[in-house]
Formats: structure tokens, sequence, C-alpha cells
């Protein structure tokens, strides 16, 4: 998904969120995947840490605020700046294929 298009996004949803994030983190190295909970952690994990995929509870968001997370995820776009240094010394000590 991501080396064919940079600029995809996508959605898991399950009972926690925990779980979906988690496993991406893990097996998918040049994906960031964030479990967010309201608007603001949305706001932030595509602001400040360029997530490219937004990890929902089923059993903890109501479907109104989920569904002004997926807005809030699609139409944020990531700062750049001081936040690309620190997201590639996180890709440094973790080893991630993924460069900036």
């Amino acid at each position: 998904m991501q080396k064919e298009n940079p600029k995809a996004l996508g959605i898991f949803a399950c009972k926690t969120g925990l779980d979906s994030s988690c496993w991406i983190n893990m097996k998918v190295p040049s994906l960031r995947a964030a479990k967010c909970h309201d608007d603001y952690t949305t706001k932030f994990c595509r602001l400040h840490n360029d997530a490219h995929i937004l990890c929902l509870g089923q059993n903890t968001i109501g479907p109104e605020v989920a569904k002004e997370m997926v807005k809030r995820f699609v139409t944020t776009e990531f700062e750049g700046d001081r936040h690309v240094q620190r997201l590639q010394k996180v890709h440094g000590l973790c080893g991630a294929e993924n460069k900036l």
C-alpha cells in the first residue's frame, strides 16, 4: 500500500483498537498505525507522527466520535519540519525499513 501510494491512508477497527495497532506496527515496519480515542489524538497522530493507519476501538468509541475522527484523520496533513528528524531517529532505533 505505502510503496505504491505514499499518500495512502487506512482505517482499522477492532474491539479496542489496540490489537490492530500493535499488529500493524510490529508486522509492517513501513507503516505507522495509531490507536486514537478522540479528535485531539487523531489530529496529532497525523500532524506530528505522520500516521498512515488510524486504529479505532469499536467498543470504546461511539459512532459519531468515530465519524469525526475519520474526517480529522483524512483531512490533516503531516507538518513535517522538526517532526521528520524525530521520526527518522525512531525508525533508526527500530530498524524500520521505511525512510522518510
